[in-house]
């Protein structure tokens, strides 16, 4: 995942040693410290560690690359000689341990290494695969008209077929990536707004997650959203409306239309932002929805608990009527997990061909 860039020079004999431990599987290690830095990327069969000094002791500035091979317990088995970036100073051996440390965090210590010899650095473990213990919770009433994250298309279908919405053909959208998946987006409607007699008044909008030419994943609801412009023939009271949100998706204290829960599925009724674990650091990835004329991208995350965002609006020529709702459940774990498959599959094929070169570079001097 970090690229080296500037003047190289490798060193022939950089040696490591890993212990048994959490970062055995695979992911995104990273830290950044006022004069140091460190990542680690480990997927399938390969990995990467760059060390990255910024005036540390006596190893100046720049960066210290290993590449490796791992054997099927996911410890290092064979290394390539370390690549020195601009004018980084680099320990000719170094070991280290890694393990777990305090509220998700990972630790890496060295037990030789010139000025990082004897020291630990915390580790944020920023991608990983997805497991249940990372997954937010799903909170009471986490759904619109039945459909909620998780859902497989032909769930979600179904339900928005069996209450009478069609799909909109002309906002159906399939995006194909080169790393070989695709991701959909749907719009699906029912009524005649009366503004615009080409657009629904009622519109849902599904993005799904990505499908892989080898047939190992499953279209799942990744974001959902719905736009209904409320008839005013149907003069629904907006108390009536607002009631009926906090039976579904809990009050709220903070002033703030939107609900947040906590990574347990818990409501905090004086939210008004993302409540997030302090033992979660994954990173957020985006996705969105699209509306008639209008879409939105979103982030959203996996580390913080799941986020009801609301709108409603009052008919301004009949005090007291709505006229508009907007919801959108937002709950990271399903585009993260998508996220994560596309981006390890190209990221282990990247890092094997990182590793190919540096361990088949030509390390005899040549003739001046």
């Amino acid at each position: 995942m970090a690229s080296v860039s500037g003047m190289f020079r490798l060193s022939a004999a950089f040696s490591l040693a890993l212990a048994s431990s959490a970062l055995a599987e695979d992911g995104f290690y990273n830290v950044n410290y006022d004069n140091i830095s460190f990542s680690l990327t480990q997927i399938g069969g390969y990995g990467e560690l760059v060390v990255s000094p910024n005036g540390f002791g006596s190893m100046a500035y720049g960066s210290c690359t290993l590449n490796f091979t791992r054997d099927e317990t996911g410890a290092i088995k064979e290394m390539a000689p370390v690549v020195q970036g601009n004018s980084a100073k680099c320990p000719e051996t170094m070991t280290f341990k890694l393990g777990s440390g305090d509220k998700g965090l990972a630790k890496i210590t060295f037990e030789s290494g010139g000025d990082l010899a004897g020291e630990t650095f915390d580790l944020f473990p920023v991608l990983l695969p997805i497991s249940d213990a990372l997954r937010p919770k799903t909170p009471a009433g986490f759904d619109i008209l039945g459909i909620t994250i998780g859902h497989t298309r032909a769930e979600a279908e179904a339900i928005l077929t069996a209450k009478g919405y069609s799909k909109i053909d002309a906002y159906t959208n399939v995006t194909s990536y080169e790393a070989g998946h695709t991701k959909a987006s749907e719009l699906w409607g029912k009524g005649e707004y009366v503004h615009d007699a080409s657009r629904p008044t009622d519109e849902i909008s599904l993005a799904y997650s990505p499908v892989f030419a080898d047939g190992s994943s499953e279209e799942k609801v990744e974001l959902l959203a719905r736009n209904w412009n409320i008839p005013a023939a149907d003069n629904l009271a907006l108390s009536a409306l607002k009631k009926s949100l906090e039976e579904k998706h809990g009050q709220t204290a903070s002033g703030f239309e939107a609900r947040y829960s906590d990574h347990a599925g818990s409501l905090e009724p004086n939210a008004f932002q993302y409540v997030c674990s302090d033992s979660v650091h994954l990173q957020s990835v985006s996705s969105g929805y699209s509306f008639y004329g209008e879409s939105a991208e979103v982030q959203l995350e996996t580390a913080c608990g799941a986020k009801v965002d609301i709108m409603t609006l009052e008919d301004y020529s009949a005090p007291g009527r709505a006229s508009m709702l907007r919801i959108s459940l937002h709950k990271g774990d399903i585009a993260y997990e998508g996220f994560w498959k596309s981006w390890s599959q190209a990221e282990e094929k990247a890092l094997q061909q990182r590793y190919e070169l540096q361990a088949g570079m030509n390390n005899a001097a040549p003739d001046l």
